[in-house]
């Protein structure tokens, strides 16, 4: 029987991340358009050569986190994570492995290694 416990996520990561040392502030944008945009840009280029973008988005989409994290901006991790449901749920007759978790990883596979992915990754998420 599943627990209802949320599951514990680490943040051993951090001090790995290619954020250290930034301006907190980019990674935090007032709103996701307009001028902001750049603010996005500019946060989503330090995600995109960080060696624990991973981790990092799993644990914004685990922790529900604001802001730019693991190289996505609020919006696109709320689809990731699924219509209004708890990071880690799965419902019944969903397959293992289909969850947020899975989509986070998989979408972060797409984003990288191709020249389309790395725009992609700095400029939102594939439709």
């Amino acid at each position: 029987m599943p627990s209802s416990q949320p599951t514990q996520v680490s943040a051993a990561w951090m001090p790995r991340s290619a954020c250290q040392g930034e301006d907190p502030e980019i990674f935090f944008p007032m709103a996701a358009t307009g001028p902001a945009l750049g603010q996005i840009s500019a946060a989503k280029a330090i995600c995109i050569r960080c060696p624990v973008r991973q981790p990092c988005l799993h644990y914004a989409v685990a922790t529900i986190q604001d802001g730019i994290w693991g190289g996505t901006t609020t919006e696109e991790r709320n689809g990731l994570r699924g219509p209004s449901r708890p990071y880690g749920h799965q419902p019944t007759g969903q397959p293992a492995g289909s969850g947020p978790p899975a989509r986070a990883a998989a979408w972060l596979r797409s984003a990288n290694g191709t020249a389309a992915g790395q725009q992609e990754a700095t400029h939102g998420m594939p439709q």
